[in-house]
């Protein structure tokens, strides 16, 4: 792969049209950084402020929603390019690890601005990405999306003469993913989203999962390889991300199913990620009191052996996220019990230097590893290759594991929100046709004036020449709506038809 084709400025249609594009030339903005000033205007983007990030429902300043993880993603995503230059610099003036070919090759071309372009493109690409990364994601985050599944799987078997069994295998793998490119490929024109028409290399960039969910199995979730985990795309843009494919130049794969290799930022944008929520999601379990002194001191005790290991083979190197730890353990020792402020603030300042630490190993990890990744046969996430970070990730992963995500008030938060969704789905699903697919609408249809919008557009034509059936289409407009909808809304919903039902019974 070559990044002059990785970062092209193609798309489906991308290019600006009358005065924006007058406008767009005269001040010299480049087509990332328009991508990038779209995205913050879209009131799609917004309403993350109202989805759950790990606390349902907490109005709390200090608990974080969907959108300030998505703007702390965008952030870190924005330090690991420069992060990388600076490695590769250091490869390059040192020969460590013979590697210093990686500079003049892949970023900057001696004597040319354009490796200079090329690298803020990288940069804006990926900062762009980051805040539309859980563009997707339905209410209750994971738990909607095997909620929806087993919903509209249940649907398709009640009404499998309406679909094909690609379209039903399809439509029951509803994945945030997948959604968050259909938002973009295929926005509904009822539909407020400001990012029309992104660039491959953004859309690419988001892809974390290539396999098409008509090809996905379950096999596939304990694969090697690492972009066969999650359906990768809907069918209904599968054409659009073949097409993706073959634009940037991405290299497709020869022993497994029918898909291409990531393009390379998206292993950048996956380590902000996961960066990102290991280290808010303990501050915020720490600030609801999940998370107790004695379960960070514990994570010090299960690295320890390595850290010790590391210092007696002379690696002091390899102790950094370790080191990081155990200032944590150290540092809450000396406050009072009483004094849980103070120690929350410190959590806090900790977050920075923890987070500066994985930066530099995801980075080290892209570096090191760039000719495999350029060349498609990468498979793992970079915190899990790095020897900097592999272990910690794990301690952290286990820490909120067993004493957050398993908590009985949070799994009884989900489980209330994945109910009412469940049964919204089912009033929305009840105006499609039996005998046509298509959606009845009436004056007596119950549901909101968006989604009739949303399914009238549908059953005037949009992409019904893909040769997908009219019930995949409407079953489709259904989800993207639900996906669309805030935790918050879906039990303002849940209720009013409660309420609605309640008074027709009388």
């Amino acid at each position: 792969m070559t990044w002059d084709r990785l970062l092209s400025e193609d798309g489906r249609d991308v290019r600006p049209k009358g005065a924006e594009g007058k406008w767009r030339e005269m001040i010299k903005l480049s087509q990332p950084e328009n991508d990038y000033q779209h995205v913050v205007t879209s009131s799609i983007v917004r309403a993350l402020q109202d989805k759950t990030q790990m606390f349902s429902m907490d109005n709390s300043a200090q608990v974080r929603t969907r959108l300030t993880h998505s703007i702390e993603v965008d952030a870190i995503a924005r330090r690991l390019i420069p992060a990388v230059l600076n490695i590769l610099k250091d490869y390059q003036d040192t020969g460590k690890y013979k590697k210093g070919h990686f500079l003049k090759q892949y970023f900057i071309d001696d004597g040319d601005n354009d490796g200079y372009k090329r690298i803020d493109a990288m940069q804006r690409t990926l900062e762009t990405a980051g805040l539309l990364h859980d563009l997707g994601n339905p209410p209750f985050g994971h738990e909607g999306e095997r909620c929806l599944s087993e919903r509209i799987r249940k649907w398709c078997s009640d009404h499998a003469g309406l679909l094909t069994p690609d379209e039903i295998k399809n439509l029951g793998n509803v994945e945030g993913n997948s959604q968050a490119l259909r938002f973009l490929i295929h926005p509904n024109p009822a539909m407020d989203i400001a990012l029309a028409n992104p660039t491959y290399a953004l859309l690419a960039t988001m892809t974390k999962y290539t396999v098409s969910s008509k090809d996905w199995t379950e096999e596939y979730k304990g694969s090697e390889v690492v972009w066969r985990h999650k359906p990768g795309h809907y069918l209904s843009e599968h054409e659009a991300c073949e097409d993706m494919g073959t634009k940037l130049g991405l290299i497709r794969s020869v022993d497994g199913p029918h898909e291409y290799c990531r393009h390379p930022l998206a292993y950048l944008l996956e380590a902000s990620d996961d960066i990102a929520y290991l280290t808010a999601d303990l501050e915020d379990a720490y600030a609801m009191g999940l998370v107790k002194d004695e379960h960070i001191a514990d994570m010090w005790q299960q690295l320890k052996p390595d850290y010790e290991r590391n210092k007696a083979e002379g690696k002091p190197r390899l102790n950094g996220c370790m080191e990081n730890v155990k200032e944590l353990t150290d540092k809450l020792g000396t406050y009072g019990d009483d004094d849980f402020d103070g120690k929350l603030l410190y959590i806090h300042q900790w977050i920075f230097q923890m987070r500066d630490s994985l930066v530099y190993s995801a980075a080290q990890a892209f570096s090191y590893h760039l000719d495999e990744i350029i060349g498609g046969s990468y498979r793992s996430e970079l915190l899990e290759t790095s020897e900097l970070s592999r272990h910690v990730v794990e301690v952290l992963h286990d820490v909120m594991e067993r004493n957050v995500y398993k908590n009985t008030e949070i799994v009884r938060q989900r489980e209330r929100g994945t109910h009412a969704l469940g049964l919204i789905f089912e009033r929305f699903t009840s105006c499609v046709d039996d005998s046509t697919g298509e959606a009845r609408l009436t004056e007596g249809t119950h549901i909101p004036c968006t989604l009739k919008s949303y399914l009238d557009n549908t059953r005037k034509g949009a992409d019904l020449d893909d040769g997908l059936s009219p019930a995949y289409h409407t079953l489709r407009t259904v989800l993207d709506y639900l996906c669309s909808l805030t935790d918050r809304r879906v039990l303002e919903l849940y209720d009013a038809y409660q309420a609605y039902d309640k008074v027709e019974t009388l």
